[in-house]
């Protein structure tokens, strides 16, 4: 029946539960032709259930499928790689910054490298992260936690500039562990919660019981006139299903051509082939097996009136499962991750990688400066926060470094010669140099992959006795000592 026979049914008076399941199978119709519902407040946004919908697509596909979990982690991976660092160049905003980036909340939520891997997943999963940042006013401590994507049921932005956010409507049913039941307690009402954007001015704000802490609105694939973003994998979600489909179904069809191993002709009548297969068969009345395999290098034994022969599954385009390559280019394309890395190295070689991954180089060099410009954002609210609270001077230089890992592992060896030749700008140079040696060996360490380059610098260059310095710190020292030597013996030339 179409959707109209069933309009006209509803119409012409049914009982509820007619109507309900009249109305469900036409959304399920709906949904089998991948239409999405847009949202009525006069933006691009997918409708609050489709934004759902799409939610838990994205997040089950993550959860299940080889492809969009590798490619998920590919993305974290060239990202993050080891962890990002951060440092001010002032060294009270520093210390400012690094009791933010160490206190243990924030180190759970955002800062600590397990947690740039989460919030990288779901930032990929979900397309939005919304980021709490509680102020403590009088002392300039700055938390960070997060709000379920699923609970910002929407967000109001400026009458006049529909881009800037001012608040988010958050809806919540509270839940409360209960020891004695061994359960979750919900509540039997839920609630609704306003916040307000972290960019949102205090003379600007019109409502008076605001939620504690400020929203920072982080989103990815989607145009000006969206306040929600869109998962990346959703546009792959189709492609990773129609793969997995078809590789099941090659793997049906050959468990269906492999039901049969041999092919037995008897000579003789119906009795004779019934006794036959009787002889190769269970014995119902004893429960016994008598279709046990031979032994490996058996002698099969059989006279002109038994013919054994193997049966082979036909080859050909029905039983390949490099059919299903196609399908997996498409999710190469959605994801921007190239099919060799998806388990076929096969598919690229030196001249390949080199020549065609640099639209991959780019990709993760985007999003580097996507979370980049994150990170500091939330930074330069700490140290607004701490101005505010009179921990820090109102004029305080707040230039900070995000230091991120390289995508592509370099010739450090290179690298160094370059950094000592530019202390000196290369033969003939000026004396002074272009780099000073301090600067010059931080840059050198970052090279080498050092963690805590401020404590190694200090121990290098603060006359610190060996004695006082701990035996690892001295073995990485020692590691570096000819390193040193020569951007020493470049300044002095």
């Amino acid at each position: 029946m179409g959707i109209k026979e069933r309009l006209i049914n509803i119409v012409g008076g049914v009982s509820e539960s007619q109507v309900k399941e009249a109305l469900s199978a036409m959304q399920r119709q709906i949904e089998d032709l991948n239409y999405v519902n847009l949202s009525d407040s006069g933006s691009s946004d997918l409708s609050l259930d489709d934004r759902e919908k799409v939610y838990s697509r994205c997040f089950n596909t993550w959860l299940k499928s080889p492809l969009a979990g590798q490619a998920v982690n590919l993305m974290n991976w060239y990202t993050f790689g080891r962890g990002i660092s951060v440092k001010a160049n002032d060294k009270d905003v520093n210390e400012v910054i690094q009791a933010f980036w160490n206190d243990k909340d924030n180190k759970t939520e955002l800062t600590s490298h397990q947690a740039q891997e989460v919030k990288s997943t779901e930032l990929q999963i979900f397309a939005n992260i919304f980021f709490v940042l509680f102020v403590g006013e009088e002392s300039g401590e700055v938390k960070i936690s997060s709000i379920n994507p699923s609970e910002i049921k929407d967000i109001i932005t400026d009458p006049n500039n529909s881009r800037n956010a001012q608040y988010y409507k958050r809806i919540t049913s509270p839940k409360k562990y209960d020891f004695k039941s061994h359960t979750y307690q919900m509540t039997a009402q839920q609630k609704i919660l306003y916040y307000a954007d972290w960019q949102l001015d205090e003379g600007d704000n019109v409502i008076k019981d605001l939620a504690e802490g400020k929203i920072f609105h982080v989103k990815i694939n989607y145009i000006s006139s969206m306040k929600f973003g869109v998962s990346e994998l959703y546009r792959a979600l189709d492609w990773i299903t129609a793969h997995k489909k078809q590789l099941e179904d090659w793997a049906t069809l050959i468990r269906a051509l492999s039901r049969f191993a041999w092919k037995r002709k008897i000579k003789g009548s119906s009795k004779d082939i019934a006794a036959g297969k009787a002889q190769w068969g269970m014995n119902t009345n004893t429960g016994t097996e008598t279709n046990l395999p031979p032994t490996i290098a058996s002698i099969l034994h059989e006279n002109q009136n038994t013919d054994w022969s193997a049966v082979s599954p036909p080859k050909g385009a029905t039983t390949s499962p490099n059919d299903s390559r196609q399908l997996k280019l498409m999710v190469s394309a959605a994801t921007g991750i190239f099919e060799h890395y998806f388990g076929d190295p096969s598919s690229g070689n030196l001249a390949t990688a080199t020549a065609m991954e640099l639209p991959m180089l780019k990709m993760f060099e985007a999003r580097q400066q996507l979370w980049k410009d994150v990170y500091e954002g939330i930074l330069q609210f700490v140290i607004d926060i701490n101005i505010d609270a009179g921990v820090l001077d109102k004029n305080v230089d707040r230039t900070l470094q995000v230091n991120f890992p390289n995508i592509v592992e370099k010739e450090v060896g290179k690298l160094i010669t370059s950094v000592v030749e530019a202390v000196n700008l290369g033969q003939g140079g000026n004396k002074d140099g272009l780099i000073p040696p301090e600067e010059a060996s931080r840059e050198v360490l970052s090279l080498l992959g050092v963690s805590n380059i401020d404590k190694i610098l200090k121990d290098m260059y603060s006359g610190k006795q060996p004695n006082e310095i701990k035996k690892s710190d001295s073995e990485l020292i020692d590691a570096i000592k000819n390193v040193r030597q020569d951007i020493k013996e470049a300044v002095n030339a």
